[in-house]
């Protein structure tokens, strides 16, 4: 179990290395390219992440979520395993939502609780569906009746909302009715997703998705370049 947990913590620490650098490197070329404007004191904000460029924001809320997973690992496995323990930590993250984000003013804190200060993708509010994906994983429980209905309750029904108001959920930062909207959509992708991803270890093209998965982030900073 220790040497389990010591590889787990080592790539933690890698991906937020490499999803870091990513993170400069789609930062600093949003202000070249697209603000056309870059200073020294602009470089070293990026850098100190005080400054965070747009197309950029997802890649720290990625970078510093491995720092999470790093601190809390114990308690994190621990909660995977107990259905209540997995329910009060998503309600107390969707509770979050309600924040006064306008107080956070620090840059690195709104990647983890939200802020107005820049689009935020911040870790806390999302953290709902990181729970349920580890919960589902850890008690093989892909098709819990509770789940779909809750998530398919909550996707009608804001669904009726925003259709008759007219009016879509605050995304940056990210609203109660944001968060939940669109649940059901992605309960049914990881319930789908996993089910290919069984058949596919057993067949031929899995060295081809494997390639393709391997660079997936690399893609991903290409095209906002």
């Amino acid at each position: 179990k220790y040497e389990n947990r010591k590889y787990v913590r080592e790539k933690l620490l890698k991906n937020f290395i490499r999803l870091l650098l990513c993170f400069y490197i789609s930062g600093l070329a949003y202000l070249i390219l697209v603000e056309n404007d870059i200073s020294f004191l602009d470089f070293f904000a990026v850098i100190l992440l005080q400054k965070i460029p747009g197309y950029s924001e997802f890649l720290l809320s990625f970078a510093m979520i491995n720092v999470v997973i790093y601190i809390f690992y114990n308690s994190l496995r621990s909660m995977s395993i107990s259905k209540y323990q997995s329910l009060g930590m998503i309600l107390f993250s969707l509770v979050s939502t309600f924040i006064p984000y306008n107080f956070v003013n620090n840059s690195i804190l709104g990647s983890f609780v939200g802020t107005e200060k820049y689009n935020c993708f911040p870790i806390l509010q999302y953290f709902p569906f990181f729970i349920i994906g580890m919960y589902c994983q850890s008690n093989n429980k892909f098709f819990d009746k509770c789940l779909w209905v809750g998530t398919l309750l909550a996707t009608v029904l804001i669904t009726i909302y925003v259709i008759s108001t007219r009016n879509l959920p605050d995304r940056f930062p990210p609203s109660l009715f944001w968060i939940l909207w669109p649940s059901m959509f992605i309960l049914l992708y990881y319930f789908v997703s996993n089910k290919l991803g069984n058949k596919i270890k057993q067949s031929k093209i899995r060295l081809v998705v494997d390639v393709f998965g391997a660079y997936t982030l690399d893609y991903l900073v290409i095209s906002n370049l």
